[in-house]
């Protein structure tokens, strides 16, 4: 399994946030995950799960993902958050970057996943 752990990777509510993925590729190259966004507001610590869909494609050493929607109710409103993965693999750590969609907002974040 594969893992990026980005901290300050995201702004929610205001506050900073952390965005974990982790996943793996089959033999097909099809790639299945997570992702968990953690963040917290006036002392509640806030966890958003959803689940990753992707692939790598091996001659191009490109992986490729995207996470489904969550859409967590803050202030009396929904608001829409996933998260986009573009990167290659070098020395089998994949390195790109992420960017969080938050809304109409995009926070761009360095990817790094180690096995």
């Amino acid at each position: 399994m594969y893992i990026d752990v980005g901290k300050n990777a995201m702004k929610f509510m205001g506050k900073e946030g952390t965005v974990t993925i982790a996943f793996e590729i089959s033999p097909n190259n099809v790639v299945v995950g997570k992702v968990v966004y953690k963040t917290s507001e006036q002392g509640w610590d806030i966890k958003m799960k959803a689940v990753v869909n992707g692939t790598f494609d091996p001659v191009k050493n490109l992986l490729s993902l995207k996470s489904d929607e969550v859409k967590p109710k803050y202030a009396g409103e929904t608001h829409a958050v996933y998260v986009e993965v573009e990167a290659k693999q070098i020395n089998g750590v994949f390195v790109g970057e992420k960017d969080i969609h938050i809304d109409d907002a995009i926070f761009s974040a360095p990817f790094n996943a180690v096995e």
